[in-house]
C-alpha cells in the first residue's frame, strides 16, 4: 500500500482547488471505493447478525459445541482511557451530479 505523500505545510491551512478531471485513474478509483465501501457496510451488518443470534443461543454459556465449531466467550472488562491526540486529514467525498455507473455483476 503506497505511502500518502503529502505536501509540508507548516500552517496547516488547506486552500484553494485543484482540478483532477483530467485524470483519467481517479474516477474508477472512486468507483471502486465507494461499491468497497458499500461492501463494507453490508458485511458489517451481517456480522453483527450474526453475533446478535450466537449470543442469543449461548446466553450465559461459557462454552458451546457446534458440528465442526466450538465457540467460548467471556467478559472483558476495558478500563476507561483518554485518546492521545493526533491529527489526519477528514476527506468527504460524494458523487457531483446523476452520473452512476452500473455495474454488470452477472457477467
Amino acid at each position: 500500500m503506497p505511502t500518502p505523500r503529502l505536501v509540508e505545510n507548516p500552517s496547516r491551512e488547506l486552500q484553494g482547488r485543484v482540478d483532477l478531471r483530467g485524470d483519467n485513474r481517479l474516477p474508477d478509483l472512486l468507483e471502486q471505493r465507494e461499491s468497497l465501501m458499500s461492501e463494507a457496510k453490508a458485511i458489517r451488518e451481517q456480522l453483527k447478525e450474526i453475533d446478535i443470534e450466537l449470543d442469543d443461543k449461548l446466553g450465559d454459556a461459557k462454552e458451546a459445541l457446534i458440528n465442526g465449531w466450538k465457540v467460548t466467550q467471556g467478559w472483558i472488562d476495558r478500563p476507561e482511557h483518554v485518546v492521545k491526540a493526533t491529527s489526519f486529514r477528514r476527506k468527504y467525498i460524494s458523487r457531483v451530479g446523476k452520473r452512476r455507473r452500473v455495474v454488470d455483476t452477472d457477467a
